[in-house]
């Protein structure tokens, strides 16, 4: 059968990997955000791997033949999306490496590695007792696939795990998953708290100075979610009232986080640059989820993955 579906790759650049089983099942073009877009610019389905910019953004906007968009990420804050489209994420391809992220960042916290590495630079030979995992209570605040799998990697090392979703329900695998209603309850348990939520109005600045004054006194943050979702001048007060040991950041309100923020060189913070989901090999597996949907799109058959663009989230879970 010959193909005649339109589908635009775009992409930051050149594209990091093989579209070759995309052209296998349609006509494509791929077009770099880093240049203008074409006059006209028209076709049934993009696959967008970056934001757009503003001309992008209008280009497909004015797309007449535009039904569907795949955005390769997961959060779609600060992405510009044509309305009246459908639109689907990889939610699910980059929960593992997410969830080893937030691991990563636990440990260091509670172990005392950047610590340790200042002790390094100083040439100081200090050994001193740490705190384990196996010991600890993680509350993860955001219990979206990503919060279940890193529910699932902390409960492997021994850690015990509370959920905290949009409403309080049994999940059958994660067991009681809290409601909003119960996190002043649960942030007194909080040794660590991982936040994994998106940016949604109703989750924004929701981290701030009440859930620093209720969490115990030397407990960690790890933000692995969204900046907008910490107050950061509320962290920053919490931290030198010595009401919380540390934080780990993986995002920040304002990327990259300005030279001058106090963020930058306040002890017992460690900042990295938003890059939780990014491994090797992300190329082909984010690919795997658009043919995927691609094969459903080409016989008539419900996408995976669709999202509710006011709420931000895919409708058809309960994050």
């Amino acid at each position: 059968m010959t193909a005649t579906l339109r589908v635009s790759v775009l992409c930051d650049g050149e594209p990091d990997g093989s579209i070759d089983p995309v052209r296998e099942r349609a006509i494509v073009s791929v077009h770099s955000l880093r240049d203008a877009p074409p006059e006209a610019f028209d076709c049934e389905v993009v696959y967008l791997a970056e934001a757009p910019d503003p001309a992008w953004a209008a280009a497909l906007a004015s797309a007449p033949s535009l039904v569907w968009v795949h955005w390769g990420g997961v959060g779609i804050d600060g992405v510009a999306l044509p309305e009246g489209v459908q639109v689907s994420t990889s939610r699910g391809v980059l929960d593992q490496a997410m969830a080893e992220y937030a691991v990563l960042l636990t440990l260091a916290a509670l172990r005392g590695l950047w610590e340790t590495r200042e002790q390094q630079a100083r040439r100081a030979w200090a050994p001193r007792p740490t705190r384990r995992l196996a010991d600890s209570r993680v509350v993860i605040l955001g219990a979206g696939s990503i919060g279940r799998a890193t529910a699932d990697a902390v409960r492997a090392l021994g850690g015990s795990v509370r959920l905290v979703g949009r409403s309080h329900r049994t999940d059958e695998v994660h067991g009681q998953i809290l409601g909003p209603e119960d996190l002043d309850a649960a942030l007194p348990l909080a040794d660590i708290l991982i936040v994994t939520l998106p940016s949604t109005p109703a989750t924004r600045g929701l981290v701030g100075s009440r859930v620093f004054e209720r969490m115990p006194d030397g407990s960690y943050l790890i933000n692995i979610g969204r900046g907008s979702v910490v107050d950061e001048k509320a962290l920053v007060a919490a931290l030198r009232e010595g009401r919380l040991s540390g934080a780990a950041l993986d995002v920040v309100s304002t990327e990259p986080l300005p030279p001058g923020h106090p963020l930058w060189s306040e002890p017992g913070v460690v900042i990295s640059p938003h890059m939780s989901a990014s491994a090797e090999g992300d190329w082909e597996r984010l690919l795997e989820l658009f043919l995927q949907n691609l094969d459903l799109h080409l016989t008539g058959r419900p996408l995976l993955n669709v999202i509710d663009v006011g709420q931000g989230f895919v409708a058809t879970e309960t994050p």
